[in-house]
């Protein structure tokens, strides 16, 4: 997991605030298989005193198939049918949709505090789609120090996820928790090293 796309709050590092910014972004994304995404997302950040930013985002995936598809096997005797994900059942319809396939929203609300010399910084997701809910709550504390020449960051991020299938009768929770420790530490001008600890541990 990663704590810099979970945060979505700017590129602060250090001992500053994020920049107040205005941020709108279009992506995409296909492959051979059918599968096309598009994902346009908007964040505003803004300070509201010397020492703390908020940001505000959103984003939604625009998927047009919700899992691999492709040509069923010649030994298959309904020759064109649309192969099943066997897992989630989610490309498992027998006419195709007038419109997406999926649709996921994802709120973000988050605080970036200077605190006692170090960045503190707090942010709430909640992401949403037909058969699957998301909440995630994601803390880090960075310090540099010897003239931000190193810079040691502790994270953890908390998820709770809830999975329901449109093709199946139960509702399922998976709980994660994440910790993590970085220590970036400037060697010259050109040169920059950098120590990642990461633990998972996943329930459900």
């Amino acid at each position: 997991m990663c704590l810099g796309l979970l945060l979505g709050t700017g590129s602060a590092t250090g001992q500053e605030l994020p920049a107040e910014e205005l941020q709108v972004n279009l992506s995409s994304y296909f492959d051979n298989f059918d599968v096309q995404i598009v994902y346009p997302n908007v964040a505003y950040t803004r300070s509201v005193s010397e020492t703390t930013s908020l940001t505000g985002r959103y984003l939604i995936d625009v998927v047009s198939a919700a899992s691999i598809r492709g040509e069923a096997p010649e030994t298959d005797n309904d020759a064109g049918r649309r192969v099943v994900d066997v897992v989630t059942s989610a490309s498992g319809r027998e006419e195709e949709p007038e419109g997406p396939d999926d649709l996921r929203h994802e709120f973000g609300f988050g605080m970036t505090t200077l605190v006692g010399g170090g960045l503190v910084s707090v942010n709430g997701i909640y992401g949403t789609e037909n058969d699957y809910t998301s909440t995630t709550i994601a803390n880090t504390l960075t310090r540099s120090f010897a003239k931000k020449n190193t810079t040691i960051q502790l994270g953890y991020v908390r998820s709770w996820d809830e999975v329901f299938p449109a093709t199946k009768t139960w509702r399922r929770d998976k709980n994660v928790d994440t910790f993590s420790a970085n220590l970036t530490q400037i060697l010259s001008t050109r040169l920059v090293g950098q120590f990642l600890f990461s633990y998972s541990n996943n329930r459900g």
